[in-house]
């Protein structure tokens, strides 16, 4: 199978480059470039226009399910997402607006606790209903930002008639004004839908439910033009940081600080590495050396003239040291975080795509990419704000590729580290993952280790102070196709996948709007990959005219020879089950309640 996802890149690439020059991608392009210079509402009615074109839709994917049905292991060119609730993909992304198409599972929107928040996200949605599913919109309104606005003088969020849109119907939501929660779904919801960004309202707020109230402010961070607050508490760090780093060695050299020192033997744990260099457990502890500092660009002409392999262990740590090696440069990356700001981010804006917890310093090129991480405190005012969750804290998870990782600046994040054989699970949530816990430990400064793909397994902990590491990820073309999970510590078991091969994505979404049915179908009984066949199953079962339908496709998949295919299917037979349990209990008090009325 690894050979034939490495011998779909070239093609790959020239499908994509292909559907950059198709009508209905260049239809985005045209139209909002032509409305930026009128404004962002203007933006929004192109938008608007484009999503009211039915035969627009219906062609907009069919070069890549084209490319798709061609090769199973075409890679479609856009970022996808996949948790609990939807899976998603962003087709277009420019400065003014970003198209994104989605699919929400309704069984898994149902068993969500009640939200006690709205959000006003400060940018305006346009969004088709290609599969309603019967949703309703809750919607909310409450006054623009103005520049006298101030958390103790905000007016409230007020309700809204509810929206109940049909299949295909095109809805737009203010976002400078209003906020929104889907409900009630009965089927799964398949939406196309523009986000417009706007330079006018940099800040997302957040209203309580039960009394419209404001509950949170942040920064609209992934916007171009706004920088995330992280960005300059990187830049104030690295400047506070001393300039010398180590003490002078006898050869003239600089050699490390004292062992017993943070980051030195006293902080490393208690599990030494054995003879050639290798631990038994937790992450592999690596000597950083003792060269002197290198500029980012001396880093990265270093690794594009080694030939190492990232699948072979000693191979990709022994890169280890020149990372060490950048990160005794007390300066670059300061310097480069006040140049960002200087262009308000612009750069990272375009080019990262991560959250606000990662500085990209040097992109994917196929073979490696280098990032600064920020590691704030949990008492820290953002994290109080925004809570843990885009941090990574407090989320057990393994990786899908091994990274080398070093501490930059500060005490460093702490973890709980475990192990577990990723060959010995089948991967379906719910199963036992053989977890073995190793120690508590942190990445101290100067402390230079490699996670291991998929053997390690960290609950990241947040510093005690502010912190920064530095990582180099080695890229393997299988890695959308490996999986990564994220676990369930006090159950010792899987809770979910978190990989998600944009091909799976293009399926899930082409089965609804892209003449994606036939190939669904074929490669729910023979796509190479056991995950994408999965994926198939479910996005027939998405498909599907009707639960009982549904459960009839989905039964299907519980009988195939595959345990994960056929684990997968019989948890969404139960979740299908369980939400039909409760519509049917709830129905049963509501003619209950309506006899006592009468």
């Amino acid at each position: 199978m690894r050979a034939a996802i490495v011998a779909s890149g070239a093609p790959s690439r020239a499908i994509a480059q292909k559907w950059y020059e198709s009508d209905g991608y260049r239809a985005i392009a045209a139209a909002l470039t032509a409305a930026a210079p009128q404004g962002h509402d203007a933006v929004a009615d192109a938008a608007e226009a484009l999503l009211s074109d039915r035969p627009w839709v219906d062609a907009l994917l069919g070069p890549l399910v084209a490319g798709l049905a061609g090769d199973p292991f075409f890679d479609p060119p856009f970022r996808v997402s996949r948790d609990r609730l939807r899976i998603s993909a962003i087709l277009f992304d420019s400065p003014v607006a970003t198209l994104t198409g989605s699919v929400v599972d309704a069984a898994a929107l149902a068993a969500l606790p009640p939200t006690p928040t709205v959000v006003v996200p400060g940018r305006i949605g346009v969004t088709r209903y290609i599969r309603s599913g019967g949703v309703r919109i809750r919607r909310w309104r409450t006054d623009p930002l103005t520049t006298q606005f101030s958390a103790n003088n905000a007016a409230p969020a007020l309700i809204q008639p509810e929206l109940a849109p049909c299949d295909g119907a095109v809805v737009r939501i203010d976002g400078r004004v209003e906020g929104q929660l889907l409900a009630g779904a009965q089927s799964d919801v398949v939406t196309l839908g523009f986000t417009v960004r706007t330079d006018a309202d940099p800040l997302i707020r957040e209203y309580r439910i039960a009394d419209g109230h404001l509950s949170t402010i942040a920064s609209s961070d992934a916007r171009p033009g706004v920088p995330h607050p992280l960005v300059g508490d990187a830049c104030v760090a690295a400047r506070r940081r001393p300039r010398r780093l180590a003490a002078p060695a006898r050869n003239g050299a600089r050699r490390s600080a004292s062992r017993c020192a943070p980051g030195g033997a006293a902080d490393r744990g208690s599990n030494p590495p054995s003879r050639n260099g290798r631990r038994h457990a937790m992450p592999r502890l690596i000597d950083a050396g003792t060269g002197g500092p290198l500029s980012l660009d001396q880093l990265v002409e270093a690794l594009d003239a080694s030939p190492f392999d990232v699948r072979d262990e000693d191979s990709f740590a022994s890169l280890g040291p020149l990372l060490a090696r950048l990160g005794r440069n007390a300066d670059f990356l300061a310097d480069l975080a006040i140049a960002e700001l200087k262009d308000r981010c612009a750069g990272q804006s375009r080019t990262a795509g991560y959250g606000p917890q990662v500085f990209l310093l040097h992109p994917p090129d196929g073979r490696y990419l280098i990032r600064a991480n920020f590691w704030p405190a949990r008492d820290d005012p953002v994290v109080r704000t925004s809570g843990t969750a885009a941090f990574f804290y407090d989320m057990p998870h393994d990786h899908n590729f091994s990274f080398l990782t070093y501490g930059y600046f500060g005490p460093g994040y702490w973890s709980d580290y475990y192990e577990y054989d990723h060959a010995a699970v089948t991967g379906v949530p719910g199963e036992a993952a053989g977890l073995r816990f190793v120690e508590r430990a942190r990445l101290s400064p100067e402390k230079l280790m490699l996670y291991r793909s998929g053997r390690d397994v960290h609950v990241q902990i947040p510093a005690d102070r502010f912190s920064v590491s530095l990582n180099i990820l080695g890229i393997d073309p299988a890695q959308p196709w490996i999986d990564q999970y994220r676990f369930d510590i006090a159950r010792g078991v899987i809770e979910a996948g978190l990989s998600c091969a944009a091909s799976e994505a293009l399926l899930s979404l082409a089965v609804h709007f892209g003449n994606g049915q036939d190939l669904a179908e074929h490669f729910a009984r023979h796509h190479p990959s056991r995950r994408m066949r999965a994926t198939a199953w479910t996005a027939l079962a998405s498909a599907a005219p009707d639960r009982q339908a549904a459960l009839a496709i989905l039964e299907t998949a519980a009988m195939a020879a595959d345990a994960f295919v056929a684990g997968s299917a019989r948890l969404r037979i139960d979740a299908l089950l369980v939400r039909s349990a409760t519509e049917s209990e709830t129905e049963m008090i509501g003619t209950i309640m309506a006899a006592t009325d009468r």
